[in-house]
This record gives C-alpha cells, structure tokens and sequence, in this order.
C-alpha cells in the first residue's frame, strides 16, 4: 500500500521556481537599481540552498514514511 509520494509535491515547486528565475532574469533587464539588489539579496538569493535543505529533508521524511508503511503491511500479513 502506498501512503504518499511526498517526490512529487518537489516535482511541483521546481517548475515555479525556475519560473521565478527566469521572471527575475527578465525583471532585471529593466532596470537593476538598490532596491532589486537589496530584494534579491534578502529574498531571492537563497531560495537554491532553502530547496537542497527542503528536498533532502522531504527525501528522509519519505523514507520513514515508507519505513512506516512497509512494517504495518508487514503487521497485517502477520494477523
């Protein structure tokens, strides 16, 4: 029995994000003055390591999930 594919929900936030890029890309074409450095530099910039942190964190999250899952279903044969 599968109880989740947390993999795809990651599947779902690389499209905006590299949407999100590609608009600031754009964005700073037309013009690239304080205030679009300072929110690049606050918001922007660390959005990269934030989605390495989240996937390796959703990555052992489904692990134990499926860790979870593998010995109830394993419970149940027993029964």
């Amino acid at each position: 029995m599968r109880i989740c594919n947390l993999g795809d929900g990651l599947g779902q936030l690389n499209h905006p994000i590299s949407d999100l890029d590609q608009q600031w890309a754009e964005a700073k074409t037309h013009g690239n003055d304080d205030a679009s450095r300072e929110f690049e530099e606050r918001y922007l910039r660390h959005i990269p390591a934030q989605m390495q942190m989240l996937m390796a964190a959703v990555q052992a999250l489904a692990g134990t999930v499926e860790k979870a899952s593998s010995e109830l279903s394993d419970r149940d044969e027993e029964a």
